[in-house]
């Protein structure tokens, strides 16, 4: 009867196969920072799923800045915004900027950041509410589902995520034209977590010349490109988040180390870092052959994979295999995919996703071809990309881990949750059907 229960609830909550309900996402705009275009820049996006063509023209948005709706932001006719229309969906922008976020690190935070929005639908003289939201942290959604997905294998788990993780700067911060080429994300690991983020793609460089202490020579880099982000802290973050937030998994691969001389001594000193800013917490059973719930069992919460072939990879876990077009094409990178992801799927072996669009030669960081770099290319097209995972149910039912560039432009979290959702209910309908 419990197990019953357990079909009936995730039969409720999980993703319609083929109706969609009007929902309404809250997300954080990169725009565009290139002279005269930089009006967007941590704009206020809303993404609108499930409307019909002619409900657009009669539907109306209301932004508050309080969950009580008495201090109106803006009001707006949908239609009036639309930035971007795709199959069912619209992106929207609101006029509303937001500032650089500054989580407070001592106290656990849930739910709404504020930009309490309500869409509604005009009907004669009357109106009525389709769809509310703010713009959220999802600190704790691991632990919120774990009940209902806790018996999929780990490597079945979805997992939203960054790629080119360490590589962030604020916009505020960043001046020349190759900083748009070389930072892929604009919030910190630890608002990235807060944000809802679990997998991180890192870049490590052996940087001795750059501080007296060992724990400071090492940093991440974008390509051969040094920033200034050290990896110590990105282990800190981590460590500061899980703190507030035990139950949830971090995965942490450390993809490449272009920089620097990695030998023998260098990986030991590497191991060292690891392990005293994250020993307690780091995952030493191998995922591969347990279910989620076996893996959070353990009380370990950080999974550490190396794409190497040094002795990290054996001290930890190998790397996980990225599913990456290099293309600077949409198309081209929506094929990569549908050729790929499928072959990865029903392995032992963490992959991903790379859902992001890839700068081609040299003349794009001299004459800024792709308009405003990495952030350009995010704000033109990640709502594209995203819509992929929403819509197409082929490469939803191939992809574990999502990453992608300006994370935070994308309801990418919410995808991976109701992808959870759609796999544990598979699995426990399957049970049930084996059990008659």
């Amino acid at each position: 009867m419990l197990e019953a229960f357990r079909i009936l609830f995730i039969l409720i909550l999980a993703w319609p196969a083929d109706v969609e309900c009007i929902e309404v996402n809250v997300v954080i705009t990169p725009g565009d920072l290139r002279s005269g275009a930089s009006g967007h820049i941590r704009e206020i996006g809303l993404f609108i799923h499930g409307l019909s063509e002619d409900q657009i023209v009669r539907t109306n948005v209301e932004i508050f800045e309080d969950p009580s709706r008495t201090k109106l932001s803006t009001a707006f006719p949908l239609a009036s915004k639309i930035a971007e229309r795709l199959e069912g969906s619209v992106r929207v922008l609101s006029g509303l900027s937001l500032k650089p976020f500054n989580f407070r690190r001592d106290a656990a935070l849930s739910g709404c950041l504020g930009f309490y929005v309500d869409v509604s639908l005009e009907t004669n003289d009357s109106s009525s509410n389709l769809a509310s939201n703010c713009l959220r942290v999802h600190t704790h959604w691991m632990e919120e589902q774990v009940d209902e997905i806790g018996s999929l294998p780990f490597v079945s788990v979805s997992f939203p995520g960054t790629h080119d993780a360490g590589s962030y700067k604020r916009a505020d911060l960043v001046k020349t034209f190759l900083d748009y080429y070389f930072y892929s994300q604009e919030e910190d690991i630890f608002s990235q977590l807060m944000l809802g983020a679990r997998f991180f793609d890192l870049r490590i460089g052996f940087t001795p010349d750059q501080g007296e202490n060992p724990s400071d020579w090492f940093h991440i880099v974008h390509s051969y490109f040094i920033t200034s982000n050290r990896v110590k802290t990105v282990f800190e973050d981590v460590r500061d988040f899980l703190k507030l937030y035990p139950n949830e998994i971090v995965l942490l691969d450390m993809h490449r180390f272009p920089v620097g001389n990695w030998d023998d001594e260098t990986f030991t000193l590497f191991a060292e870092l690891i392990e005293t800013e994250l020993g307690p917490w780091i995952i030493r059973v191998d995922p591969s052959v347990r279910s989620l719930e076996e893996v959070l069992a353990t009380g370990r919460r950080v999974l550490i994979t190396c794409n190497d072939d040094s002795f990290l990879s054996d001290l930890y876990f190998k790397g996980v295999v990225n599913v990456w077009a290099n293309t600077d094409e949409v198309t081209q990178l929506h094929q990569y995919f549908e050729g790929n992801l499928p072959r990865h799927f029903r392995g032992n072996r963490l992959y991903s996703a790379m859902a992001e669009l890839t700068p081609q030669g040299i003349l794009p960081f001299i004459f800024d071809t792709y308009g405003g770099g990495l952030r350009g290319m995010a704000d033109r097209h990640n709502f594209e990309t995203m819509l992929w995972f929403r819509h197409d149910r082929d490469l939803r039912s191939n992809t574990t881990i999502i990453a992608m560039d300006f994370f935070a432009s994308t309801d990418i979290v919410e995808i991976s949750k109701r992808i959870n959702l759609e796999r544990a209910k598979a699995q426990l309908t399957g049970r049930a059907r084996g059990a008659v």
